[in-house]
C-alpha cells in the first residue's frame, strides 16, 4: 500500500476516546501557554521594564523547558505516563498562579522559567501517549494533535485580552483554572498506557543518543528556524503594533482558527499532493515572503495583523508536517524521540525569543523581519540536504 492510500485510509478511521482527551488536553495547555501574549505590554508598562526583560518571559520557559525534556522519559519509563502528565499539569497550574502575584518582573520571569518543566514533562510525554493510545492511526492523531495547539493558542490570547482588559494578572490566574480541567479530564478518561512491548526503564543516556539519529536532529534543527517565525509572531508583534489587549487578541483568535484550520485539513492535502518535504520547502518558501511584507509595512498595523493570520496558517501546516514526519522516520522509542526532538525544539525557543527582540532594540523595528526573510531559507537548505534520511526508516547512527 502507497503511503498516500495509507494516510487516506486512516484519516476515514475513527480515534479512539482517550485520543481525544488528550487533544483536548493539549489545547487546553496551549491556552495557559499563550493566554498571557495580549497582556505583555500590559506587563511592560505596569513594571516599567524594557521589551528585552518581556522576551525573558518567554525565553525562561524554553530554556526550562529544553533542560527537562532530557528527564521526560527518564521520568515517564518510571511513573508511567498517565502520571507524568498529571505531574507537568500541576507544576504549570501552580507557577502560573503565584506568577499573578509577582511584585517585580524578574520574580515572573523565574516562575515562567519553573512552568516550563511541567510543560516539558506534559507535551513531550503527550506527543508518545498520543502516537501509543491511537494505534494504527498514527497520521490522524498527530494532526488531531497538532490542530489542537492552533485552537488553544487561538483562544488563549483571546481570553487573555479579555481578562487582561481588567488586570494583567487575571490571565495568570486564568491559567490556573484551565490546568484544573485539565488535570480532571486526564484523571477520568486517560488510562495508564506502556510504549509498544518495550516496558524497560529509560535512562536519560537514551535521550542524548538520540541526538546522533539523523532525522530527529534534522527535523529539530528545521523546528529551531521555525520557531523564530513563531515568536516574532507571537511575541514580537504585540509589543510594535500598539493595540489593546481585547483587540490583539481577536487578531491571535483569528490567526490560531486560521492554523488550526491549516493543520487538520491543509496539511494532509499538501502530505498527498506533494509529500511532507515538498510542503515544508514550500511553505518555508512563503514564510519568507510574508515576513517581506512585514518588514516594509512595519507601520500599518492592519497590514501586520492580515500577515499574522496567514502566517499563522503556514505555522499550522508546518507543525502537523514536522511531528508527522518525525513519527514516521524515528526508529526510536516514542518518549525518547518525543524528548531529544522537544530538546533541540525548545533550546531554539529558548535564543528566538531574546534574538528578535534584541535586532528589533538594536537595528530597528523592522530588522527581526528581514532577518527571518533569510532565516526561513535555511531550513530549506537542511532538508534538501538530508532528505535521503527523511525517506529511509533506517537508522542512522
Amino acid at each position: 500500500m502507497s503511503e498516500n492510500s495509507k494516510n487516506n485510509e486512516e484519516l476515514g478511521q475513527s480515534l479512539p476516546k482517550s485520543v481525544w482527551v488528550i487533544f483536548l488536553a493539549s489545547l487546553t495547555t496551549l491556552m495557559g501557554i499563550t493566554l498571557i501574549s495580549p497582556v505583555l505590554p500590559l506587563i511592560e508598562h505596569f513594571f516599567n521594564s524594557n521589551p528585552m526583560e518581556i522576551s525573558l518571559l518567554y525565553t525562561s520557559y524554553n530554556v526550562m523547558m529544553a533542560i527537562s525534556m532530557i528527564i521526560t522519559g527518564f521520568v515517564s519509563s518510571r511513573l508511567s505516563i498517565k502520571y507524568t502528565l498529571l505531574i507537568g499539569i500541576l507544576i504549570m497550574g501552580l507557577f502560573s498562579i503565584l506568577s499573578g502575584f509577582a511584585t517585580d518582573i524578574w520574580t515572573i520571569i523565574w516562575f515562567r522559567g519553573l512552568c516550563g518543566i511541567g510543560d516539558a514533562l506534559f507535551f513531550a510525554t503527550g506527543f508518545a501517549a498520543i502516537i501509543i493510545l491511537s494505534k494504527n492511526m498514527r497520521t490522524k492523531a498527530i494532526i488531531l494533535y497538532e490542530s489542537g495547539f492552533g485552537i488553544g493558542a487561538s483562544l488563549g490570547p483571546f481570553i487573555g485580552g479579555i481578562l487582561g482588559e481588567t488586570s494583567w494578572k487575571y490571565p495568570f490566574f486564568g491559567v490556573g483554572i484551565l490546568m484544573t480541567v485539565v488535570l480532571v479530564l486526564i484523571i477520568l478518561f486517560v488510562p495508564n498506557v506502556k510504549e509498544k512491548e518495550d516496558h524497560r526503564k529509560i535512562s536519560m543516556k537514551e535521550t542524548f543518543e538520540g541526538l546522533f539519529h539523523r532525522p530527529i536532529i534534522v527535523l529539530g534543527f528545521v523546528a529551531c528556524f521555525y520557531e523564530y517565525g513563531l515568536y516574532s509572531i507571537i511575541l514580537y508583534t504585540p509589543l510594535i503594533v500598539n493595540l489593546q489587549p481585547v483587540i490583539l487578541g481577536v487578531v491571535f483568535l483569528i490567526g490560531g482558527i486560521c492554523l488550526a484550520i491549516s493543520s487538520y485539513f491543509i496539511s494532509p492535502l499538501l502530505i498527498n499532493k506533494l509529500g511532507s518535504l515538498k510542503s515544508l520547502c514550500l511553505l518555508f518558501a512563503c514564510f519568507s515572503i510574508v515576513f517581506l511584507v512585514m518588514s516594509i509595512f512595519i507601520k500599518e498595523a492592519a497590514i501586520i495583523g492580515i500577515c499574522t493570520i496567514i502566517a499563522s496558517i503556514l505555522m499550522g501546516s508546518i507543525n502537523s508536517l514536522l511531528s508527522t514526519t518525525l513519527a514516521e522516520t524515528s526508529q526510536m522509542r516514542e518518549s525518547t524521540t518525543s524528548a531529544t526532538y522537544h530538546f533541540i525544539f525548545y533550546s531554539g525557543g529558548a535564543i528566538t525569543p531574546f534574538l528578535a527582540n534584541t535586532i528589533g532594540q538594536l537595528i530597528s523595528p523592522n530588522a527581526p523581519f528581514i532577518v527571518g526573510i533569510f532565516i526561513f531559507i535555511l531550513p530549506i537548505l537542511i532538508i534538501l540536504l538530508n532528505k535521503s534520511y527523511l525517506n529511509s526508516k533506517e537508522i542512522i547512527n
